[in-house]
């Protein structure tokens, strides 16, 4: 952030491109990207920070987005310059439960790295290594779950291979949601098992519509630290 300078008149003045304006009374922030207002008034009722590894894809941002809003209560943070140390930092500000970061392989979605934002180290909880995903705008039809809505896991391991069973149940702790399957749940995390494997999706039961991007599980792994 650069230097705010204010001169005998009360009017704002900068080094950098960041400027306190006086508006109709009020001060306001000007020439500030999201973020950075963000850790001057940080959002409301944040339970995960999103971001990406350095120099994302076009692709790979998209994904970031889709999946914090997903989340309902996520934050997606444009990676930039920023150290992991900085978006610990964001999310500690926030008291956020979980840090998820999004790396790539050939500027695909390869893996999801769940840090626990609960704790002050925020430690490193594990990872959900990816085979591919489908974003929203590739999806025939999608809606958009509202703030308020409430968000729960679903999967039932009867009809689960026993392989699969091994994995699905570590996906509750790292995404912190509750496993629910009550029929009144509208926003779900769908977790089930296709041809091609685990699949997680985000389902509007009213409605029968997809609310997220299709993330298709190559394998958990948690953290031995």
């Amino acid at each position: 952030m650069s230097l705010l300078l204010f001169s005998r008149q009360g009017k704002a003045q900068s080094r950098g491109h960041m400027v306190l304006q006086k508006v109709q009374g009020d001060f306001r922030w000007r020439g500030l990207c999201t973020e950075d207002r963000a850790m001057i008034e940080p959002p409301f009722n944040v339970k995960y920070v999103v971001s990406t590894c350095l120099r994302p894809s076009r692709r790979l941002r998209t994904f970031g987005r889709d999946l914090a809003r997903a989340l309902i209560r996520g934050y997606y943070v444009t990676r930039g310059k920023r150290r992991i140390l900085d978006l610990k930092g964001l999310a500690l500000s926030f008291k956020a439960s979980r840090l998820i970061i999004v790396q790539a392989k050939r500027g695909n979605p390869s893996r999801l790295d769940f840090y626990d934002a609960t704790l002050k180290e925020l430690p490193l909880l594990g990872s959900l290594l990816i085979s591919g995903v489908k974003l929203v705008r590739e999806q025939r039809h999608a809606t958009r779950a509202p703030q308020q809505a409430k968000l729960v896991i679903n999967y039932d391991l009867d009809i689960l291979p026993s392989e699969a069973r091994r994995e699905i149940v570590l996906i509750p702790a790292l995404f912190d949601l509750e496993v629910s399957n009550s029929e009144d749940d509208r926003w779900v995390m769908k977790v089930s098992w296709t041809e091609k494997g685990l699949e997680i999706s985000f389902i509007d039961r009213e409605r029968a519509l997809s609310f997220g991007p299709v993330i298709r599980v190559r394998r958990i792994v948690l953290s031995t630290t």
